[in-house]
Protein backbone atom coordinates (compact mmCIF):
# COMPACT_ATOMS: atom_id res chain seq x y z
CA UNK A 1 0.00 0.00 0.00
CA UNK A 2 1.32 3.73 -1.19
CA UNK A 3 0.04 6.49 0.89
CA UNK A 4 0.55 9.93 -0.45
CA UNK A 5 -1.07 13.15 1.32
CA UNK A 6 -3.37 11.41 2.57
CA UNK A 7 -4.36 9.26 -0.13
CA UNK A 8 -4.08 5.49 0.27
CA UNK A 9 -3.03 3.37 -3.27
CA UNK A 10 -3.76 -0.02 -2.82
CA UNK A 11 -2.60 -1.38 -6.26
CA UNK A 12 1.13 -2.28 -6.99
CA UNK A 13 4.02 -0.10 -8.49
CA UNK A 14 4.61 -1.18 -11.73
CA UNK A 15 7.29 1.22 -12.70
CA UNK A 16 9.32 3.65 -10.38
CA UNK A 17 8.17 6.43 -12.51
CA UNK A 18 4.57 5.66 -11.50
CA UNK A 19 5.67 6.06 -7.73
CA UNK A 20 7.59 9.07 -8.66
CA UNK A 21 4.24 10.85 -10.32
CA UNK A 22 2.08 10.35 -7.66
CA UNK A 23 4.08 11.17 -5.09
CA UNK A 24 4.93 14.48 -7.34
CA UNK A 25 1.09 15.01 -7.71
CA UNK A 26 0.22 14.12 -4.12
CA UNK A 27 3.07 17.03 -3.05
CA UNK A 28 1.33 19.60 -5.31
CA UNK A 29 -1.65 19.35 -4.90
CA UNK A 30 -2.16 17.97 -1.21
CA UNK A 31 -2.82 20.33 2.03
CA UNK A 32 -0.70 23.53 1.82
CA UNK A 33 0.76 25.86 4.80
CA UNK A 34 2.17 29.27 5.34
CA UNK A 35 5.53 29.17 6.59
CA UNK A 36 7.46 32.65 6.71
CA UNK A 37 5.06 33.74 3.99
CA UNK A 38 5.97 30.74 1.74
CA UNK A 39 3.63 28.07 0.95
CA UNK A 40 4.81 24.77 1.54
CA UNK A 41 3.04 21.63 0.82
CA UNK A 42 2.43 18.98 3.57
CA UNK A 43 2.82 15.67 2.86
CA UNK A 44 2.85 12.67 4.55
CA UNK A 45 4.84 9.97 2.12
CA UNK A 46 4.83 7.19 3.52
CA UNK A 47 6.63 3.75 1.14
CA UNK A 48 6.44 0.91 3.20
CA UNK A 49 4.65 1.81 6.80
CA UNK A 50 6.02 -1.68 8.22
CA UNK A 51 10.20 -1.19 7.20
CA UNK A 52 12.08 -0.01 10.03
CA UNK A 53 13.19 3.15 10.27
CA UNK A 54 17.19 3.34 10.37
CA UNK A 55 17.28 6.94 12.22
CA UNK A 56 16.96 5.97 16.08
CA UNK A 57 15.53 8.28 18.99
CA UNK A 58 18.48 8.36 21.30
CA UNK A 59 16.31 9.06 24.43
CA UNK A 60 13.71 5.66 23.62
CA UNK A 61 14.91 2.02 23.42
CA UNK A 62 14.73 0.39 20.47
CA UNK A 63 14.42 -3.78 21.04
CA UNK A 64 14.13 -6.00 18.07
CA UNK A 65 13.02 -9.04 18.82
CA UNK A 66 10.49 -11.94 17.82
CA UNK A 67 7.02 -11.80 19.52
CA UNK A 68 6.57 -15.61 19.50
CA UNK A 69 9.93 -16.55 21.72
CA UNK A 70 9.97 -16.36 25.49
CA UNK A 71 13.40 -14.44 24.79
CA UNK A 72 11.13 -12.23 23.13
CA UNK A 73 8.74 -11.88 25.43
CA UNK A 74 11.20 -11.79 28.42
CA UNK A 75 12.96 -8.91 26.78
CA UNK A 76 10.07 -6.48 25.94
CA UNK A 77 9.08 -6.63 29.89
CA UNK A 78 12.54 -5.98 31.16
CA UNK A 79 12.75 -2.83 28.00
CA UNK A 80 9.39 -1.35 29.77
CA UNK A 81 10.71 -1.77 32.79
CA UNK A 82 13.57 0.13 32.05
CA UNK A 83 12.47 3.03 29.78
CA UNK A 84 9.36 4.94 29.37
CA UNK A 85 9.46 4.79 26.07
CA UNK A 86 10.16 1.39 23.78
CA UNK A 87 10.36 1.53 19.84
CA UNK A 88 9.09 -2.25 19.80
CA UNK A 89 9.99 -3.67 16.36
CA UNK A 90 8.93 -7.48 16.36
CA UNK A 91 10.16 -9.01 13.19
CA UNK A 92 7.11 -10.63 13.04
CA UNK A 93 5.16 -7.47 12.15
CA UNK A 94 8.07 -5.18 10.54
CA UNK A 95 10.73 -5.51 7.92
CA UNK A 96 13.97 -4.78 8.49
CA UNK A 97 16.03 -2.99 6.17
CA UNK A 98 19.52 -4.21 5.03
CA UNK A 99 20.70 -0.67 6.72
CA UNK A 100 18.93 -0.81 9.97
CA UNK A 101 20.82 -4.46 10.67
CA UNK A 102 24.21 -3.34 9.34
CA UNK A 103 23.44 -0.41 11.90
CA UNK A 104 23.07 -3.06 14.65
CA UNK A 105 25.90 -5.30 13.94
CA UNK A 106 27.75 -2.27 14.04
CA UNK A 107 26.83 -1.23 17.22
CA UNK A 108 26.96 -4.64 18.83
CA UNK A 109 30.87 -5.07 17.21
CA UNK A 110 29.94 -8.79 15.39
CA UNK A 111 29.82 -10.01 12.30
CA UNK A 112 26.23 -10.48 11.12
CA UNK A 113 26.83 -14.40 11.01
CA UNK A 114 27.19 -14.19 14.93
CA UNK A 115 23.26 -12.95 15.24
CA UNK A 116 22.15 -16.15 13.66
CA UNK A 117 20.86 -19.41 15.32
CA UNK A 118 22.58 -21.77 13.81
CA UNK A 119 20.69 -24.59 15.41
CA UNK A 120 17.41 -23.24 13.46
CA UNK A 121 16.41 -25.91 11.02
CA UNK A 122 16.30 -23.43 8.00
CA UNK A 123 19.91 -21.98 8.50
CA UNK A 124 20.90 -25.74 8.70
CA UNK A 125 19.46 -26.33 5.62
CA UNK A 126 20.13 -23.39 3.17
CA UNK A 127 22.85 -21.51 5.21
CA UNK A 128 25.23 -23.67 6.50
CA UNK A 129 28.34 -24.17 5.03
CA UNK A 130 27.70 -21.00 2.76
CA UNK A 131 30.34 -18.58 2.03
CA UNK A 132 29.16 -14.93 2.01
CA UNK A 133 30.17 -11.32 1.95
CA UNK A 134 28.90 -8.94 4.65
CA UNK A 135 25.67 -7.93 2.21
CA UNK A 136 24.95 -11.54 1.55
CA UNK A 137 24.69 -11.78 5.34
CA UNK A 138 22.59 -8.82 5.99
CA UNK A 139 20.37 -10.06 3.31
CA UNK A 140 19.74 -13.54 5.01
CA UNK A 141 19.00 -11.53 8.19
CA UNK A 142 16.59 -9.05 6.71
CA UNK A 143 14.86 -11.92 4.65
CA UNK A 144 14.90 -14.51 7.41
CA UNK A 145 14.24 -12.83 10.88
CA UNK A 146 13.31 -15.78 12.40
CA UNK A 147 17.31 -17.06 12.46
CA UNK A 148 17.59 -13.86 14.44
CA UNK A 149 19.13 -15.65 17.78
CA UNK A 150 18.31 -13.50 20.65
CA UNK A 151 16.52 -9.55 20.95
CA UNK A 152 18.44 -6.62 21.04
CA UNK A 153 18.26 -3.38 22.50
CA UNK A 154 19.60 -0.37 20.95
CA UNK A 155 19.81 3.03 23.18
CA UNK A 156 21.59 5.90 21.81
CA UNK A 157 24.79 4.49 20.55
CA UNK A 158 24.49 1.69 22.68
CA UNK A 159 23.59 -1.83 22.00
CA UNK A 160 23.01 -5.17 23.34
CA UNK A 161 22.44 -8.78 22.10
CA UNK A 162 19.88 -9.61 24.47
CA UNK A 163 21.35 -13.56 25.70
CA UNK A 164 19.14 -13.64 28.40
CA UNK A 165 16.69 -11.46 28.12
CA UNK A 166 18.24 -9.68 31.26
CA UNK A 167 21.58 -8.58 29.52
CA UNK A 168 19.18 -5.61 28.63
CA UNK A 169 20.03 -3.76 31.88
CA UNK A 170 23.07 -3.51 30.97
CA UNK A 171 22.03 -0.70 28.48
CA UNK A 172 20.53 1.02 31.63
CA UNK A 173 24.22 0.64 33.42
CA UNK A 174 26.10 2.01 30.08
CA UNK A 175 23.73 4.97 30.51
CA UNK A 176 24.03 5.65 33.88
CA UNK A 177 27.94 5.67 33.62
CA UNK A 178 27.73 7.86 30.72
CA UNK A 179 26.06 10.59 32.74
CA UNK A 180 28.34 10.54 35.43
CA UNK A 181 31.11 11.63 33.41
Amino acid sequence: MIVCGGLQQNRPVEHIGQLVGSLSTAFESGPRRELDGRSMALSSTTINPLSMATTLNPKELTLVYNSSTSEGKKALAFAYSLAPKVNKQDVNEVSLSSTFVRQVVKQLNLRPKDLMNRAHPYYQEHVRGRDLDMEGWLHVLTRNPHLWRAPVALLGDKAVLCEPASLIYTLNEAQRAAATV
